[in-house]
């Protein structure tokens, strides 16, 4: 049964395509795009779906995405490559450096490619699951601009930096471990900003709980010095590996066209694993669903109702709003229809 006032993943597909292409994306740019946020949208992750839209557009228009970059292979070398993005959509460059990495997997037993000069990718899962649905093993790592502080600081010195890995199973959906290192991710500040919200104290630093003073505070890293000690290995991978520009570069460029901070020069990591060059698949994929039923298999702590495995409560998410429509929250309508009156494209 469909959700009152949920929308179907096709039609919202279809409008953020049109949308994207009006601005001055290419077709198939415009398309990977909008399948990857809906995506996020599908898997309930909002933070990093349709909502994000409206920036995108303003960012294509003013240029600080470039709707039509010349991506470069700048080296190939066995299982490694390298490209430049030449500022392009961050999803296109996220999708087709995958591709390549899953590619070189399939020749050499892994695939490794970094990006440089990109813009933000969205949801980091998306390009690991693209190995896991290939029968590997995905990873993926991004930088940001700085906008969290580092253990026992008091200034931000770096972003987020994300970070996804995704494992097949057999019987069983993957293994999906999409996280930032940041307490919690901007754009679930942003969210919260929008719906009207309070947010958690610890979400970012000092005392805060109004979500429009929180978004201009600095992220506060998960675990103490875990999460701030991943970001900067992140930050390495993703940013000094690549040759892309650090976080704290791109929180220091002057705002531009009304943005807080130029967005353009992130970098990203992308590795694909071919389970084949170390056991037969079949006899992997029957040893992770074994994994998985023996922690499915444990006994929930008190007050919790089961044990779940990294991606389980999105995968059921996602399976739900294929069935009965995604449910968007009207404030992240109320962000689309502005674009459909002024771009004449119907609002699903």
């Amino acid at each position: 049964m469909r959700v009152p006032n949920a929308i179907s993943h096709t039609a919202l597909r279809e409008f953020c395509t049109r949308v994207l292409e009006a601005a001055g994306a290419p077709a198939e740019h415009a398309r990977i795009t909008a399948e990857i946020l809906v995506e996020a949208d599908l898997r309930g992750i909002h933070s990093h779906g349709v909502s994000l839209l409206p920036t995108y557009v303003r960012r294509l228009r003013s240029g600080l995405t470039n709707p039509t970059p010349a991506i470069i292979t700048v080296r190939s070398h066995g299982a490694t490559a390298l490209l430049d993005g030449d500022f392009g959509l961050g999803y296109v460059l996220g999708h087709t450096a995958m591709t390549t990495a899953i590619a070189k997997a399939r020749q050499y037993g892994v695939g490794i490619v970094g990006v440089r000069r990109s813009t933000h990718y969205g949801m980091a899962g998306y390009y690991a699951m693209m190995a896991a649905d290939a029968r590997m093993v995905g990873y993926t790592t991004s930088n940001a601009g700085a906008d969290m502080v580092p253990w026992q600081g008091a200034r931000p010195a770096l972003g987020n930096n994300p970070l996804a890995y995704a494992i097949p199973a057999g019987r069983h959906a993957a293994i999906v471990l999409d996280m930032a290192c940041s307490v919690v991710a901007r754009g679930r500040i942003r969210i919260a900003g929008l719906r009207g919200e309070r947010i958690p104290h610890g979400w970012v630093l000092g005392d805060i709980e109004d979500p429009r003073d929180a978004y201009a505070a600095p992220l506060a890293p998960f675990g103490t010095y875990k999460g701030s000690g991943l970001a900067i290995v992140n930050e390495v991978l993703s940013a000094i590996v690549p040759a892309a520009r650090l976080s704290i570069e791109i929180a220091r460029t002057a705002p531009v066209c009304g943005e807080a901070r130029d967005p353009r020069g992130i970098g990203h990591l992308f590795m694909a694993l071919d389970i084949a060059v170390f056991q037969p698949l079949d006899e992997f994929l029957g040893r992770v669903d074994a994994l998985i039923d023996s922690i499915k298999a444990t006994p929930p702590a008190e007050g919790c109702n089961e044990v779940l495995v990294p991606g389980e409560p999105e995968h059921r998410t996602r399976l739900k709003a294929l069935r009965e429509g995604i449910a968007l929250h009207p404030a992240l309508l109320d962000l689309l229809r502005p674009l459909s009156l002024e771009m004449d494209i119907p609002f699903l």
